[in-house]
């Protein structure tokens, strides 16, 4: 009982070696130059649609309504529409499993990580085509750079402890 004990033990840390090395493998297949590339195709392909939707249908509602602006309901469909036709895009073309694989989205919930993904991109593209500046996190610790000059005067509790 014990041999095929250690026997199942042995075979079960096999396959977790196995599988841990096929899935590094696996992982590693796309160099940073690739997924750089695919980003910026994917990027491209969807300024190009929010290009394409801001020169015919957005255009045309601005123009139609009093104070020139989109109503809640003309956004909402122009962005449906905008994703849509990205969508379809992407599912012709490999690029959509290339995205799935950059951004690790599990291939059967695609949908609600995708659109996502897709949905955070497209407001990207609008606000980059509006000339609105998007504000980006720091990667770095240079703002923090002034919290590290801080001293804390504990001069003043002890002083208040003296006096009673």
């Amino acid at each position: 009982m014990e041999n095929l004990f250690v026997i199942c033990a042995i075979l079960m840390l096999v396959c977790w070696i196995v599988y841990g090395a096929v899935s590094i493998f696996k992982g590693a297949g796309k160099t940073g130059k690739e997924m750089k590339d695919g980003l910026s195709l994917l990027k491209t392909v969807i300024d190009l649609f929010v290009v394409a939707e801001n020169q015919t249908f957005v255009n045309e509602c601005k123009e139609k309504n009093p104070n020139g602006k989109l109503t809640e309901e003309q956004s909402k469909e122009a962005k449906q529409r905008v994703t849509s036709n990205i969508m379809e895009c992407l599912e012709k073309s490999d690029l959509l499993n290339d995205v799935m694989d950059i951004f690790g989205v599990d291939k059967d919930d695609e949908d609600s990580s995708l659109s996502a993904i897709i949905s955070t991109m497209i407001e990207a593209c609008v606000y980059e085509n509006k000339g609105i500046a998007i504000p980006k996190l720091s990667t770095t610790l240079e703002p923090l750079a002034s919290f590290a000059s801080w001293t804390v005067d504990d001069d003043d509790e002890d002083e208040a402890e003296d006096e009673e």
